[in-house]
């Protein structure tokens, strides 16, 4: 139904999820974008006609190191962007020039919903910019990609693809990704050329066809995503139902209660899903006992609840009601697994802690033994360690950090130098500096791999999704050096 598609990404300043929330420069609900590319698809000719790029200067928050390091942002680049609202203006522009007035008819392709959904609706909101109408309507390119792998499984439950995971997407396509991971420009390109691809195998297998399609079947890039009749249908039903996103997965009753009351409302039930496993997926509902009070809670989109962002979007009787078989009510308390080494219940609402967390998640009382809440054994490290994870100097510390720290999430501390971190992995028994990770049976190491560099991480290195491997690859690589993922 379109002319042209354009593939829309965004990056935002950001910073590392510290255990002292207090050490946390920029929260995640203060984010701001720092640039914003797109890519334009022919959908006549299939392939990326046109791409841009704007870097944007945040007004509130910082561009902290992490960011720099997460997305190749420097602050010089910023100095001399333009605000949001400029931003947004060029990019209308490009629209009104290229689109609108030549009656083409087009649509944004995004990587989940979080940029159009809730970045940028929250951040408009709060800078007093009004956004054009057409940033209602978009694919995800996630979901786009998740109907067409179901179209060979005779619509069978698959667990979803990792929507933070573009590499991922690029690999069930058979599609590179070029340049630099978390650069908006690149990655944009990354989508457009996801969407030519899911293009041409739809276009392909429609010619494959004898007998007409069933009206249920969802064919990609047929029904994009429409914000605005979604809160029409809200409005207009006087729905008393919001959809929650980003939950906590070990969140109780009690605590999304709390955090629905800072809209000054009251939930009259509060619904859990679950995924295929049976666990909870991060997503739920809160039903209402007005329209009213759950057209306020709305207005709590992407604000946080402990130490996640929680997307709010409007629902209605007939989409909770699918939902039947996935959901259970929320539950009044959490009940734990098997305590893991360093885990705590906190002293004042009896709540169960990670190891890492320095106050209760729930109630922020102050974890009453923080020295013994990193044990640290040769053992337990040589078994967890992954490709680039490290170990931090401090002796009264000795936290394991993932491979992305610069600093240490307990203490703050800076990353080690290549060598100090080598050390530390060779002596636990594992890989958790700067080694070379344990061969895989039959496959040899080799340039282009972990062990064919010395150094430290580059820019759109990456780390293999499946979480079996986790092997550190170069940024040139298309699929997994040791597994082939």
């Amino acid at each position: 139904p379109y002319d042209f598609l354009v593939a829309l990404d965004m990056e935002t300043t950001c910073d590392e999820s510290y255990a002292n929330r207090s050490d946390v420069k920029v929260p995640r609900d203060h984010a701001e974008v720092i640039e914003l590319s797109f890519a334009v698809v022919s959908v006549q000719q299939h392939q990326a006609v046109h791409q841009q790029q704007f870097y944007v200067k945040p007004e509130k928050s910082v561009l902290t190191p992490f960011a720099t390091a997460f997305t190749g942002i420097t602050q010089a680049q910023l100095d001399t962007a333009e605000l949001l609202k400029v931003a947004l203006a060029n990019l209308d522009s490009f629209i009104q020039t290229h689109f609108i007035s030549q009656e083409k008819r087009f649509c944004f392709v995004v990587l989940g919903e979080s940029d159009l959904r809730y970045q940028l609706t929250r951040e408009a909101r709060e800078k007093g910019i009004t956004l054009p109408s057409y940033f209602n309507t978009f694919y995800d390119i996630v979901q786009e990609v998740a109907s067409w792998t179901r179209l060979f499984d005779g619509g069978a439950r698959r667990p979803p693809l990792q929507k933070s995971a573009l590499l991922s997407l690029c690999n069930t396509l058979g599609v590179s990704h070029e340049g630099r991971l978390n650069s908006a420009l690149d990655d944009a390109a990354s989508i457009s050329r996801v969407t030519v691809a899911l293009l041409d195998n739809v276009e392909q297998w429609l010619a494959t066809l004898t007998d007409p399609l069933p009206e249920t079947t969802k064919v990609p890039l047929t029904s994009a995503i429409d914000l605005a009749k979604q809160l029409n249908d809200f409005h207009s039903t006087q729905s008393k139902i919001v959809h929650l996103g980003g939950l906590p997965h070990k969140s109780i009753y009690s605590d999304v209660e709390t955090w629905v009351g800072l809209a000054g409302v009251q939930p009259a039930s509060l619904w859990m899903n679950r995924n295929m496993e049976g666990r909870a997926d991060g997503t739920g509902y809160a039903v209402f006992r007005s329209h009213e009070d759950a057209k306020a809670c709305l207005a709590l989109n992407h604000r946080i609840l402990g130490d996640r962002t929680i997307q709010i979007s409007p629902a209605t009787e007939a989409t909770f009601e699918a939902s039947a078989d996935d959901r259970i009510p929320y539950p009044v308390r959490f009940i734990s697994a098997d305590m893991k080494p360093g885990d705590w219940m906190c002293p004042g609402c009896s709540y169960h802690n990670f190891a890492s967390r320095r106050s209760c998640f729930k109630c922020h009382t102050n974890n009453p033994s923080p020295s013994a809440a990193f044990p640290v054994n040769a053992t337990m490290m040589s078994q967890t360690l992954k490709p680039g994870d490290w170990i931090c100097p401090n002796p009264q510390c000795k936290f394991q950090n993932f491979a992305a720290r610069l600093e240490c999430m307990r203490c703050r501390g800076r990353k080690p130098a290549m060598g100090m971190g080598m050390n530390m992995g060779m002596n636990m028994g594992g890989y958790g500096g700067y080694g070379a990770p344990p061969r895989a049976q039959g496959i040899s190491a080799k340039p282009g791999g972990r062990g064919g560099r010395g150094g430290g991480d580059r820019p759109g290195d990456w780390s293999c999704p499946n979480d079996a491997c986790r092997y550190h690859n170069y940024a040139s690589r298309t699929e997994c050096y040791r597994c082939g993922t």
